[in-house]
C-alpha cells in the first residue's frame, strides 16, 4: 500500500488532481463529522511529503499565486480562483488562497480544507468540545491556544479540515486593520 497518496506530486496535472481530491474528500469528512456541509474558508492546502516535492510545488505556487499578497507567508492569494462545481455529493466550492506544507513526518493527509461556521456556533461547538472532548470523536479544539480552530479528523479519511469563524478574507482584512496595513 503507498502511504502517500498523490506525493510525490510530480506534475501540474497530478498537483491539479490532487486539488480536486483535498476538495472532495474534505467535504466528506466536514459531512461525516459534523453531518452537514459548510462552506469554504477560501483556502486549500497541500501537505508535501518529500522535500523534491516540496520545491516542485513552490515553483507551482509561485506561477499560480500573487507572492505579494499572503497571510503569514502561508496563504497565498492565487491569481485565478480555484473553482470546483457541485457534484452528487460535494457542493461547489471557490478557493482564493493556496497553502503548501512542508514535509511533516507526522502528518500522512493529502492536504487540508478550512470550512467557515458563524461565530455564535463556532464558539458553542468549541465550547462543548472543551467541557465534553468526546461529544464528538472526529472533532477536537485545535491544542495550540495561538490558533482558534477546530479539526475534524476520521481514520478512514486521509484529509485534515478546520472549522473557523471567518473566511480567510475577512481574516485577512482584520489582521491588516490591527497592523495599520
Amino acid at each position: 500500500m503507498k502511504l502517500y497518496r498523490f506525493s510525490p506530486v510530480e506534475s501540474d496535472d497530478n498537483f491539479r488532481q490532487a486539488l480536486e481530491y483535498i476538495h472532495e474528500a474534505s467535504h466528506e469528512l466536514c459531512l461525516r463529522a459534523l453531518g452537514r456541509h459548510l462552506p469554504v474558508a477560501e483556502n486549500i492546502g497541500f501537505f508535501s511529503h518529500y522535500r523534491p516535492e516540496y520545491d516542485f510545488l513552490t515553483s507551482i505556487r509561485e506561477r499560480l499565486t500573487n507572492t505579494d499578497v499572503n497571510f503569514h507567508n502561508k496563504y497565498y492569494l492565487l491569481n485565478d480562483e480555484l473553482k470546483f462545481p457541485a457534484n452528487s455529493s460535494t457542493p461547489a466550492a471557490i478557493y482564493k488562497y493556496l497553502y503548501v506544507r512542508r514535509p511533516d513526518p507526522y502528518r500522512a493527509q493529502v492536504g487540508d480544507v478550512d470550512f467557515v461556521l458563524e461565530p455564535d456556533a463556532f464558539q458553542r461547538m468549541k465550547q462543548q468540545l472543551t467541557e465534553d472532548p468526546s461529544s464528538n470523536p472526529h472533532a477536537r479544539v485545535f491544542p495550540d491556544p495561538r490558533l482558534d480552530m477546530i479539526e475534524l479528523h476520521h481514520p478512514d479519511i486521509d484529509v485534515l479540515c478546520y472549522v473557523v469563524p471567518t473566511t480567510m478574507t475577512e481574516e485577512i482584512e482584520s489582521q491588516e486593520v490591527v497592523t495599520g496595513l
